[in-house]
Formats: structure tokens, sequence, C-alpha cells
């Protein structure tokens, strides 16, 4: 027993350990990892450097002081992966979720307190941290028992209204964002959510995906009446009310089936998601287009927490597998993902954060593309269209 807890460990150290590496290469203008340890497949700690601006302290008249380079110690803690890594940056940001440590030895370095950990590892955890950094207010849990500076939280929360107000207008600091790799559907000759991925000095054991072209054949239809029974409307802030998203009562049992829709359950207490799949339409005299979500399909594969959903290439590959299953089936013709849905649960609002927005304008950028955000907890939703994920309205159709 003792041998595979041991073995069972190393061989997760090891999986932390190409994780990392894998992160590197993805960015290695942000984000240098260096491993300290007695070998390479049990390392101790890991060194990040980080390549990002964010905030280490305000002056007396409110202005934040931005430093761009920052150093993350990470060290495993006893009981690891089930409790989370120790984490401290140098210098310490002024942030909510950093605790300022001054020693002898090395002053003004920040004990990261994390305020909702899960067990996704090590990489995740970076990326995590960094986009808490920026201020990306998904990543910040005002809410949190463990805050670790009551002042910049205090001076956060003050901001947030103007937040709130002006969506993007938030800290001028480079969106950081990792490109998650494309997908490809599996029908021939036919390309989906194309993006653009720069893998020119990736080893090849990297390049899973390469996207030579970013065309696409597919063209809204010709104007589709919407004379259509509304169950219920979104959560509509904006004032972008061209362009509207109806959503079917098959599609929305689905997508409210997946993410528990008014219940409190284990699996939405973290991000879910998946994609939209239907038609867009366009008025041929106005040009205004509407999208009609007929089916969706659920990214159960997907790894989330209570800030962030990431899906991988299993992920992406059942839901292509699944849409190409519904295209086969379709006898009344053909469908297309045209957006994509996720969840911010628990106290979160529902809102295109800068992550969300960098996913709509490298794989949904079309203008017959949507996203949904939904809160299944507040039961609150909301409908964003194209490239900029400007906000749309949104609609519920009832059964005919």
């Amino acid at each position: 027993m003792v041998f595979k807890q041991v073995h069972s460990h190393r061989n997760r150290l090891q999986q932390d350990l190409d994780q990392m590496q894998e992160l590197y290469n993805l960015a290695p203008s942000v984000i240098g990892v260096r491993v300290e340890g007695r070998d390479p497949s049990s390392p101790d700690s890991y060194l990040v450097d980080l390549g990002i601006r964010s905030i280490v302290k305000i002056n007396a008249y409110g202005v934040p002081i931005i430093r761009d380079h920052y150093q993350m110690r990470i060290d495993l803690s006893h009981g690891y992966p089930a409790k989370p890594p120790r984490c401290r940056i140098y210098p310490s940001p002024f942030h909510p979720h950093i605790r300022k440590h001054s020693s002898v030895i090395r002053s003004d370095y920040g004990m990261w307190i994390d305020p909702n950990y899960h067990d996704t590892g090590l990489a995740s955890f970076v990326l995590r941290v960094v986009h808490s950094l920026l201020f990306d207010p998904v990543y910040i849990d005002v809410d949190a028992r463990s805050i670790g500076n009551k002042v910049a939280l205090r001076w956060y929360t003050s901001w947030r209204k103007f937040f709130d107000e002006n969506p993007g207008s938030w800290f001028p600091f480079e969106k950081f964002s990792l490109p998650v790799e494309p997908f490809i559907s599996q029908r021939k000759g036919e390309e989906v959510a194309p993006s653009v991925v720069d893998t020119d000095n990736l080893p090849n054991r990297q390049r899973k995906f390469v996207i030579t072209g970013s065309t696409t054949s597919y063209e809204p239809e010709p104007f589709l009446s919407t004379n259509f029974k509304i169950l219920g409307t979104s959560d509509f802030r904006g004032s972008y009310e061209e362009r509207r998203l109806y959503i079917s009562p098959k599609a929305r049992s689905k997508i409210f089936r997946h993410i528990s829709w008014g219940d409190s359950a284990t699996a939405n207490q973290v991000e879910q998601g998946g994609i939209l799949v239907g038609r867009s339409y366009r008025d041929e005299k106005t040009g205004v287009i509407y999208g009609v979500v007929e089916d969706a399909i659920s990214g159960d594969l997907a790894t989330g927490s209570s800030a962030y959903l990431e899906m991988g290439h299993s992920t992406w590959k059942k839901m292509i597998d699944e849409f190409d299953n519904i295209m086969y089936s379709n006898s009344i013709g053909s469908f297309q993902i045209i957006g994509w849905y996720h969840t911010h649960p628990n106290r979160l609002d529902v809102f295109m954060s800068g992550t969300d927005k960098g996913t709509q304008s490298r794989f949904f950028s079309h203008d017959w593309q949507f996203a949904i955000v939904l809160n299944p907890h507040r039961k609150i939703w909301r409908a964003f269209n194209g490239k900029d994920a400007k906000e749309c309205r949104g609609y519920l159709l009832a059964d005919q």
C-alpha cells in the first residue's frame, strides 16, 4: 500500500511537471518555469517568472503603482493535491488575495490566500493566480472568508461599481489568455470555429491542431419570421438590440438540465459549459441577424472551478462527435455550431469576462455566432453576439 501511494504521488508530480512545461511552451514570454528538487520526477517546488503588469501599491493620491514582473514560488504543501500548494509572490502585489509578509532575509513578498482551491493541476492554479493578479473580476472573490488584504479589497470593491457600469473599461493591463487549442469538425472539408494559433516555435509533439485558413462556407439563411411564442427573456442590460438569440424548448431543456437550473447541486458549484447548435438568419432588407438555438451539447468532460472553465481535447472531441450525430440524424436541413454557453455559479454576476471575450473572439467571431452566460443559482442569464461579444436580447421560446 505504501509503495502504491509513493508511486501514485510520483506520477502526479510528473503530470504537474508536464503541464507546467506545456504552459511555458504556450507562453514563454509571459510565463517562465523553473523546477527545484533532487530530480525532475519528484520536484519539491516551482519558481515561476511572470511577465505581467499588476499593482504593487497605491500611492497617497489613490493612483496604482505598476510593476511588470513578478516571481512566484510554489511549494507543494503536505497533503497535496488534496490541500492547496503554498504560493509566495515577490514583490508583494496589492491585491485582496495577497497577504503581505516581510522578513529579514527577503522583504516584501506576499502569500497567496486561495479563495476557493480545487485540485485542477498546477498549470491551472498558476493561470488562476495570474488572472486574479490582473484583476479579472471572475477570479476575485469579494466574499471569501480568507481575505489577505482588506485595504486592497475595499479599494477594489470601490472600483467594481465603475467596472460593472462600464464593461471592458477595467484597468488597462494586458489581457492574459493562452491560446486554447482550436477544434475542427470531423466532417470532411468543413472548418468550425477557426482560430489563429502561433505554433511555429512549438515542437512537433505540441502541434495537435494547426489551422492554416480562417474561411467559412456558412452564411446566415434568408430572413425567418420571428413570430414566436415567448416564454421568458434574458436579463438584458445593454443597448445593442438589433441582433437577437432565440432558444428552443429542446435546447433550453438540455442546458437547464446540464447546469441544474434553479437548484444547488454538487456539479453546478463550478463553471459548466457547452456549445449551441442551430441556425442563423439574416433579414435581407435590414441586415439584422437572428440566431435560433435548436439543440445544445454539454461539455461533460470539461474541468471547472468557481472561477474558470477548461475544455480540453477530449471534451471538444466528444462534443464534435455528438454534433456530427445530430447532423446525420437531422432530416430538416443542416445545423451549425452557432455559439457556446457557460455558467457563472454561486454569487457571480453574468457577464463576459476578459477571458470569455478572448474565447469568443478566437472561436466564435462571426456575426452569426453567439454566447450565453447563465447563473443557475440566481436564475439569471444574458446573451452576447459576434467577435466583440456585444450584449443582445435573448428569448426562451415556449412550446408551440
